[in-house]
Order: C-alpha cells, then sequence, then structure tokens
C-alpha cells in the first residue's frame, strides 16, 4: 500500500508542519518510512522554517526496495523531476534494462526510480 498526499497553491502559506500532518494520517498505509519535499513557486526548495507553495509527502510500504535509496519523494539525477508513488509497476526490470544499456545509472532498486529514468 502506502500513502501520499500534496498541495499547491497560488501564495506561499503551506507550513512544514501542516504537510507533516497530512503525511502522518496516512501512517497506518506506510509504515516503514515517511519523506516529504516542498518548494517555492519558483521551483526552489523551501527549509522547514518557510512556507510553499507547493509539497509532497509520502508513507512508505517498503516491498521492491527496502533500503533508504528507494525513499520517497524520490529525485532525479539533478533534482529537476521529483516523483512520488503509491503503486506497483511490475515489468519495470525490462525497461530498466534498457535504460542501463543507454547509460542510465540507478540508486535503488526500486520501481518508482524507473518512472523517472523514462520520463
Amino acid at each position: 500500500m502506502g500513502g501520499i498526499v500534496g498541495h499547491v497553491g497560488v501564495k506561499p502559506g503551506w507550513s512544514y508542519a501542516t504537510l507533516e500532518r497530512m503525511r502522518d494520517t496516512l501512517a497506518h498505509r506506510g509504515p516503514d518510512g515517511a519523506g516529504m519535499i516542498r518548494w517555492r513557486a519558483d521551483s526552489q526548495p523551501v527549509g522547514d522554517d518557510e512556507l510553499a507553495e507547493i509539497g509532497l509527502g509520502h508513507r512508505r510500504l517498503s516491498i521492491m526496495d527496502p533500503s533508504e535509496a528507494g525513499a520517497q519523494p524520490m529525485p532525479n539525477e539533478n533534482a529537476s523531476i521529483w516523483i512520488t508513488c503509491d503503486g506497483a509497476f511490475y515489468n519495470f526490470q525490462d525497461y530498466r534494462q534498457e535504460l542501463e544499456g543507454r547509460g542510465h545509472i540507478f540508486r535503488s532498486r526500486c520501481d518508482t526510480e524507473t518512472i523517472l529514468h523514462l520520463y
């Protein structure tokens, strides 16, 4: 299972604590870990004490890759794209093998990272 939450606003108004509370209401769905990332509208990450327009939160149920490398929200290589996913990509190994053949380097063994590389 797992769980995801998010917010998008037109002006800064979302605190770290608000997103954390939203995310943690799903603790029963993802007992293996939790993560968050928040940004300003200009795509710059914000600190814990700043308000944000955009945020993603994730409660993790570790199945494919129980290591920290599979933690979400997950960035691509240069953190220009982020993903949080609650689902399963069952044939991701086929795509991953093709992507590795094209020079992509993976940090985890999880299916979610394959989606980032496919994008």
